[in-house]
């Protein structure tokens, strides 16, 4: 079944019942093995409580720091919000352009 999970600043994920549990499941455990993870056009507020939390369990079941790339033309309040929470846990590489600009780098 079809289902878009608007971006609105309290997402309500009980709504979705547990349609999204396997999917979040996947997600963490893929973050947890990858070598990198490149975050685009992702805001990341910090209302949105389980996108958080999966970062932080993923990260925390690591066995190395994980290097994210961070695309973003404004990167300023993410790049805050990304050091605050995660600190020194991971390598953060700042790419201040559009997805375009960093495609065809």
């Amino acid at each position: 079944m079809p289902m878009i999970i608007a971006p609105v600043r309290n997402k309500d994920y009980e709504l979705c019942g547990n349609a999204l549990g396997s999917l979040w499941t996947s997600s963490e455990q893929a973050i947890a093995e990858c070598s990198e993870l490149v975050i685009i056009g992702c805001s990341f507020p910090e209302t949105d409580t389980r996108a958080w939390d999966l970062l932080d369990k993923a990260i925390a079941a690591r066995e190395s720091c994980l290097d994210i790339k961070l695309v973003d033309p404004y990167p300023d309040g993410l790049l805050n919000r990304m050091r605050d929470r995660i600190g020194e846990r991971c390598i953060i590489d700042v790419h201040q352009c559009t997805f375009e600009e960093f495609m065809d780098r």
